[in-house]
């Protein structure tokens, strides 16, 4: 693969990608870090396909805490690289706000649902009272032939029985329906107080020879990240040799997940990195 390595450039490109060139939108994954004491590098592939002629390569979703100087493009084929522009995407935070809604016009629902069940149980319970007052067919002076009272009492036992099922069940639903509600309830204040952020963009301008499909390697420095050794010393007993295990113990808030990913660990800082390379 023939790689060609760009650093980020800002000044005569910035008209340029106003410009009617068509624009591709990627969503890449991070593949592999490397974390510092102090920030990490982060490191993204992905295959786009690409028409002949310019395009705009669009790499969205990433981190809000990007080292905009520190952005390198790696491009395989026959592609050249003419311009990369780094920005903040504030829309994006609208995409909470439509997730509040939602999460809000759920729990309206449920609760819609919660107040319907409990007018349903509380009819059957005065269905039950009623037929728990009025059990006993005519007066108390009157007399009852035998057909009539085995009629009455399996019509009072079916009824009775009828009700107090569809009670439970009532009952059942609406414990299920307050579970929902308290679920929705704890999304809906996490999502609230969370603190909202721009996300990353990385707008990448190209120049294919033919159309067909580019792989695209893109790495940063980015804050919110790093890492602090720790030591395991361990001895079955005192006779035993004494075993010492090195962990190393990594935070990231980088608002990026980082799940099965590759990681690699160096005792530098960022300032540290930039220093050797320049």
């Amino acid at each position: 693969m023939k790689a060609l390595s760009v650093l980020l450039f800002f000044l005569i490109f910035n008209q340029s990608f106003t410009q009617e060139i068509p624009e591709k939108e990627v969503k890449s994954k991070v593949v592999e870090a490397t974390v510092f004491l102090k920030g990490a590098q982060v490191l993204r592939k992905e295959t786009v396909v690409l028409p002949k002629g310019e395009s705009i390569v669009k790499f969205t979703n990433l981190s809000p805490f990007i080292a905009a100087k520190s952005i390198q493009l790696k491009a395989g084929g026959e592609l050249t690289v003419l311009g990369i522009n780094h920005q903040q995407n504030f829309l994006d935070k609208s995409v909470k706000s439509e997730e509040l809604l939602k999460l809000d016009k759920d729990l309206e629902q449920v609760n819609e649902k919660i107040e319907l069940e409990n007018a349903y149980l509380s009819i059957a319970q005065e269905e039950i009272t009623f037929l728990q007052t009025n059990r006993l067919i005519g007066g108390k002076n009157e007399t009852l032939n035998v057909a009539t009272l085995k009629q009455a009492a399996e019509y009072y036992g079916d009824q009775l029985t009828a009700l107090k099922l569809q009670t439970i069940e009532r009952n059942n639903t609406i414990k299920k329906l307050l579970e929902q509600k308290n679920n929705l309830q704890n999304q809906i204040n996490s999502l609230a107080g969370e603190k909202e952020f721009s996300t990353g963009e990385v707008l990448v301008r190209v120049d294919a020879k033919v159309p067909g499909s580019y792989s695209f390697e893109l790495s940063y420095l980015v804050d919110n990240a790093g890492w602090f050794p720790s030591y395991d010393i361990r001895a079955k007993d005192i006779n035993s040799p004494v075993s010492l295990h090195y962990k190393a113990n990594v935070r990231q808030d980088t608002k990026v997940d980082w799940d099965n990913i590759k990681l690699s660990f160096l005792q530098l800082s960022q300032v540290s990195l930039v220093l050797l390379r320049n």
